[in-house]
């Protein structure tokens, strides 16, 4: 129903703050370019901090 539309909206939206903040330190802080902070998904470590990352934007769903 809205509930449920309203809180995977606000995990997408919390999902997609979170990567624009850390893309933000990668470039910014430590001087990466958009393409090495892309390609850095590409190790394990990389892939499990996103699959984390996934699963906090699924806890408003959680939620009743």
């Amino acid at each position: 129903g809205k509930a449920f539309a309203e809180r995977a909206a606000m995990g997408l939206l919390a999902f997609t703050l979170l990567i624009l903040a850390e893309f933000a330190l990668s470039t910014l802080l430590f001087g990466r370019t958009a393409a090495e902070h892309w390609a850095s998904y590409a190790t394990t470590e990389a892939r499990l901090g996103l699959a984390a990352q996934v699963l906090f934007a699924t806890f408003p769903l959680l939620r009743r």
